[in-house]
């Protein structure tokens, strides 16, 4: 209990960021490619023309349950590593495209195993991911903004890491002022082990912008496993809440580069914190071309139009008068 009541503290000292400062939106690609926070997407999506560019790693800690007779627990501990790179790209100003290509690690609990189950754990290519959104209301510097997206997991990895069929899913991306909600569902395909066919995903984040060029991040994304059950597997993966707190530092001339760290852990295990370590985090470099308004230059500021065209700034025509003059 001690250990539950110190991460549920972290929880609340985290979130304090967020609910102390309201700014801008901190939109990069997403885990995914997609345009968004850490693992949620926002309803936002690239200008005509502009791309971006991510790569992270990423770490969970997923809890599978095991069938009778299946290990020497009833569960099974995963840590689960995902080292990924993507690149997105704006159709038009409300419709994006993105790819992401992972490379995936699954190490499990060898005590949660039979004796007789060596060299379980798995390391190769995982199906490259081809995203899309769609802007359906709002746009930049609108107070709220939703989009619509759908991907495709291509079969294209080791089976042995990655579903042996294409997968595919759609959801809703809503952000309100610095508030972004997801909701969504995909059908993973056939995966050779454990069972995770069909899933849905509730998630609520906050973006707070601590100075100009750091944001703090704050997430809770929901995913429920539902039907979908081979009965050649060996068992399926809970239900988890994945809370993910971090940062989002940009550098660069324009600002538009990024480092992106956190830390994650699963809401449902910090009962049986003692049993497992659920406790993963993400790190990662990314490129956005950052929405910022343009700046008026104070020099330019003047009451004088001859002073403004001194010194270079625009003007506007003056405007020419007539006085008719009636006898």
């Amino acid at each position: 209990m001690r250990h539950v009541r110190y991460l549920l503290l972290l929880t609340v000292v985290s979130l304090a960021p967020a609910l102390a400062f309201a700014g801008e939106q901190a939109n990069a690609p997403s885990v995914t490619g997609e345009t968004g926070l850490f693992t949620l997407l926002s309803g936002d999506t690239l200008p005509r023309g502009g791309w971006d560019f991510g790569l992270y790693f990423n770490n969970w800690d997923p809890i599978i349950k095991l069938d009778a007779g299946q290990g020497r627990h009833k569960e099974l501990s995963l840590d689960w590593s995902r080292l990924s790179a993507s690149f997105g790209y704006g159709i038009t100003d409300r419709w994006e495209v993105s790819v992401m290509v992972p490379y995936e690690d699954y190490n499990y609990d060898e005590g949660d195993l039979l004796a007789t189950d060596h060299g379980f754990d798995q390391r190769d290519l995982g199906n490259v991911r081809v995203g899309t959104k769609w802007r359906l209301v709002g746009g930049p510097g609108d107070h709220s903004r939703l989009a619509l997206n759908a991907f495709a997991e291509l079969s294209t990895g080791k089976d042995t890491v990655a579903s042996r069929d294409t997968g595919f899913g759609a959801g809703l991306d809503w952000s309100v002022g610095n508030w972004v909600l997801n909701a969504g569902y995909a059908d993973r395909g056939k995966f050779d082990a454990f069972a995770r066919k069909q899933e849905a995903n509730l998630g609520i984040g906050y973006a707070a912008p601590i100075s100009e060029r750091f944001d703090w991040i704050t997430e809770v994304n929901g995913i429920f496993y539902s039907g979908g059950r081979e009965f050649d597997t060996r068992g399926e993966y809970k239900d988890r809440y994945d809370f993910t707190t971090g940062g989002r530092l940009w550098f660069g001339a324009d600002q538009d580069w990024a480092f992106n760290f956190g830390l994650r852990t699963d809401l449902a295990q910090l009962n049986s914190i003692d049993e497992h370590c659920p406790l993963g985090g993400l790190v990662g470099f990314t490129y956005f071309p950052r929405h910022r308004p343009p700046r008026r230059s104070r020099r330019c500021v003047s009451r004088s139009t001859s002073r403004r065209e001194a010194l270079g700034c625009r003007t506007s025509p003056r405007r020419s008068s007539t006085r008719s003059l009636s006898r």
